[in-house]
């Protein structure tokens, strides 16, 4: 884990220590904690799903059948196993390495609006969808799609 990550870890459980409620930002560092578990960098929504290669089956053949990668983009969420409310809830007294395992451990999925409609709020929030990782990024599937390489 890079320092930076850490210092950002020990700011969360700081404030969770603290008691205090999960405010913008608080959100915000948690996000970016998620997208470097996630992806490797801090990045937008849109870029997340240019390179997250964890998908649903949905959102894998929405890829496959789109000939717009901005409009897959738009009709997809990236989507976190464990809600951030509830990673926030069980924050306090936690290592800043225990929590970064939260975070590797239960990754963003990027999934169909729908399903992301139809996901519980909590228990196994990914039951009866089918997780997909991807050997290539679903920037990388497009353009070879397009390109008549796949």
């Amino acid at each position: 884990m890079e320092e930076f990550i850490y210092r950002r870890l020990e700011f969360l459980i700081a404030e969770a220590n603290a008691g205090e409620p999960q405010r913008q930002d608080v959100s915000m560092v948690m996000r970016v904690v998620s997208n470097y578990a996630s992806i490797g960098m801090n990045a937008s929504s849109h870029r997340v799903k240019q390179v997250n290669r964890r998908v649903s089956r949905g959102a894998y053949e929405m890829l496959v059948q789109s000939s717009d990668f901005e409009q897959w983009s738009r009709s997809t969420i990236n989507e976190h196993e464990f809600p951030l409310a509830v990673i926030w809830s069980k924050t306090p007294g936690l290592r800043p390495e225990a929590l970064w395992k939260v975070f590797v451990d239960h990754p963003m999925t990027t999934v169909t609006r729908e399903e992301d409609l139809s996901l519980p709020k909590s228990g196994d929030r990914y039951a009866g969808l089918e997780i997909l990782w991807l050997e290539k990024t679903p920037k990388e599937i497009y353009e070879q799609l397009k390109s008549g390489q796949l």
